[in-house]
């Protein structure tokens, strides 16, 4: 059976490099025991956070701790955020307002701004529902309660 420190490096990897750092970000910010990862500049980040992990591959009940506390983390932060249509509707909605408040100031800039991230919200939309669902299949293969419960007690898995 993989290791899900495995699964969960692998996942990651597959990440585009502003969602690895993103994650990275508000795993350490948000969590105990993170600091060596709060602390690295951000270009290390992914970096810190991707050794930090892993050097708990081989000490299985930490592993599975640490794993339970990425999930709840990645659910709470980023697939309840960025994970369903219904938060990008509100990202729109926000810079369409955005767009008429600063228009109506004179911001000309500001409303320029407003513009370019409303362009690029189709892709990123699009980007972290695909990451979204990577994820919850991740989940539901080597991070769900059963998964981890039989890789860190395979003797009481085949009871």
């Amino acid at each position: 059976m993989e290791s899900p420190v495995a699964a969960f490096l692998a996942w990651y990897q597959s990440l585009p490099v502003h969602q690895r750092q993103y994650l990275a970000e508000f795993a350490s910010a948000f969590n105990p025991g993170f600091e060596q990862v709060h602390v690295a500049d951000d270009a290390d980040k992914i970096v810190a956070f991707t050794e930090f992990v892993r050097r708990y591959e081989n000490e299985k009940a930490r592993a599975v701790g640490l794993m339970l506390t990425l999930r709840a983390s990645v659910d709470f932060f980023f697939v309840r955020g960025h994970g369903s249509s219904a938060s990008w509707d509100e990202r729109r909605a926000f810079l369409a307002e955005a767009q008429r408040h600063f228009a109506s100031d004179g911001n000309d800039f500001m409303v320029e701004r407003a513009r370019t991230y409303a362009r690029e919200i189709e892709f990123q939309e699009a980007q972290s529902l695909v990451t979204a669902e990577k994820w919850r299949q991740l989940v539901a293969a080597n991070l769900s309660d059963e998964s981890l419960d039989a890789w860190w007690r395979p003797s009481l898995a085949e009871r």
